[in-house]
């Protein structure tokens, strides 16, 4: 083990001194690998042994810069630009980005995954305002207004269009009676005959020639045909 090393490790235990510059970091009793304070004791000693090597001499491997029997061996780094030369590998303190990278390919592939923000619409609650509340008690009045007259417009209708319900029904009754009995009464030119030498009175249509009504003469009936043969009788006379 080299002089330098041996100073290290000869110090008290709960601190941790650097042989270059003497500088000293407190040390805690970690029990499985470097903990925050070796690992920056670790970077101290390296970053000064880098510092003072000079026109190519290489500075020795440390072999337990932070007085931990199981991380011996921990690699110095090489002068900047200097091939050859590997860069120790210490844990990174608590709290910093590389303590926090992902450790599975699973956590790696979500930590990388793209995020989509869009905008969309939602039908969300809003509590009203004053204002609000008084827009809608006019609209309310107005609605309940159009309610009402539209309500009356359908009951002036209704009685409107009763009567043209009754007329219809009634004119369908009549022409169902039509279609039962199979005949109908229509207007026709008809001769009214009255003999007075047999005193009947009896009726005649004019299109069919049909006789549709006879009977005896009344009391008064004969009396006017008496009146009426006598005038006839008298121009008769007169003619001659």
């Amino acid at each position: 083990m080299p002089q330098e090393d041996l100073l290290a490790t000869a110090t008290d235990p709960e601190t941790l001194t650097c042989p270059k510059c003497g500088v000293e970091f407190p040390a805690t009793h970690e029990t499985r690998g470097p903990g925050p304070a070796k690992a920056k004791f670790a970077a101290h000693v390296n970053k000064c042994r880098g510092s003072a090597l000079v026109g190519g001499q290489e500075n020795p491997e440390p072999e337990n810069l932070t007085n931990d029997p199981g991380q011996e061996g921990i690699a110095s780094p090489g002068p900047s630009g200097e091939a050859g030369q590997e860069s120790p590998i210490l844990p990174s303190p608590p709290g910093s980005p590389e303590a926090e990278a992902p450790a599975t390919l699973q956590e790696a592939a979500k930590a990388c995954a793209p995020v989509e923000i869009t905008t969309i619409t939602e039908l969300c609650k809003i509590s009203l305002t004053d204002a609000e509340y008084k827009d809608l008690s006019i609209k309310m009045g107005q609605v309940c207004a159009e309610i009402s007259q539209s309500e009356a417009d359908l009951t002036a209708l209704k009685s409107r269009y009763k009567s043209r319900i009754d007329a219809g029904e009634a004119k369908r009754s009549e022409i169902a009676d039509i279609m039962r009995v199979g005949w109908e009464e229509r207007p026709i030119e008809c001769q009214l005959i009255k003999d007075y030498g047999s005193n009947t009175i009896s009726k005649v249509r004019l299109d069919t020639g049909e006789q549709i009504g006879y009977r005896a003469m009344s009391q008064e009936e004969r009396q006017r045909g008496l009146q009426f043969m006598e005038a006839a009788g008298q121009e008769a006379g007169e003619e001659q």
